[in-house]
């Protein structure tokens, strides 16, 4: 699944996991229900608000951001979703600690739920630019960590931190609010968008298949490789003469494609192995 750009791809694909591994610990909300009902005494209706209003705010904002990438790119927004994420714990931990439902509306309903928005759309699209060959397998390994945040939050670093709080949950979440801001603020500012012109290359057996950005839209265009072999650019080649195990070899010794489906009324002048 690499491309040609040595680690960066994996190396963006990790980050963009990071990312959707804090936005996903919102589906723990769960966890945190029961104890601020028995501790502060709230409402189960009244805190139920809260996720609601997160989840709205959520999609919101995710439209927003969809139509903000293309122009502001993927490291604004995704900073921009981490502060605003781990702000919204903060204030919520202001909420907790004097007694107020309306400003944990605030913080953890509409600030967070805005960050998580503008922070969940951007490690989707990038990892896809990343990986133009390797869409659908890029983007699930980055959803996945959106689905396991919730895990490691409600199995893992939540108990932990109220064992070691004391239950204060006022300091569980500012606590929440500094991991969360450690973790994805770095992140996201190491994330871009490939630059323009980068090329992405695999091996598909006989079928050439050539990914390359374009400076304008950056849509996946098929082009033949600069370089063939020797064997393969004689005047007396003709397609389909290789097989399927010669061609693989081909392929990996000389860095090109297989031909068997070379077109020559596409690329006239170029035969590639």
């Amino acid at each position: 699944m690499a491309a040609q750009n040595g680690l960066r791809p994996l190396v963006t694909i990790a980050l963009c996991t990071v990312l959707q591994l804090c936005f996903g610990t919102v589906y723990a909300w769960s966890f945190f229900q029961s104890l601020l009902v028995r501790d502060l005494g709230w409402t189960y209706t009244g805190t139920a608000w809260a996720f609601s209003t997160t989840i709205f705010s959520l999609g919101v904002s995710a439209a927003v951001a969809g139509a903000l990438l293309p122009r502001v790119g993927p490291r604004l927004l995704a900073v921009t979703g981490g502060v605003m994420f781990a702000g919204g714990y903060a204030l919520a931990s202001l909420a907790l600690r004097i007694d107020s439902l309306l400003l944990f509306y605030v913080g953890y309903g509409v600030v967070g739920g805005i960050g998580i928005g503008l922070g969940y759309v951007t490690p989707v699209a990038t990892a896809a630019r990343w990986f133009p060959e390797r869409t659908g397998l890029a983007t699930g390994v980055v959803v996945m960590g959106f689905g396991v945040g919730a895990l490691l939050l409600s199995q893992g670093l939540a108990p932990f931190l109220i064992v070691r709080t004391e239950g204060d949950l006022a300091q569980v979440f500012l606590w929440l609010g500094v991991v969360f801001a450690a973790l994805a603020i770095p992140a996201g500012m190491a994330l871009r968008n490939p630059r323009p012109g980068t090329r992405f290359r695999t091996c598909r057996g006989a079928t050439p298949r050539w990914a390359m950005t374009s400076r304008r839209s950056r849509r996946v265009s098929h082009r033949p490789p600069s370089s063939s072999c020797g064997s393969c650019s004689s005047p007396t080649y003709r397609p389909g003469l290789r097989s399927s195990a010669s061609s693989r070899r081909c392929c990996r010794k000389y860095g090109a494609w297989p031909i068997q489906r070379w077109n020559p009324r596409r690329w006239p002048s170029t035969a590639p192995c």
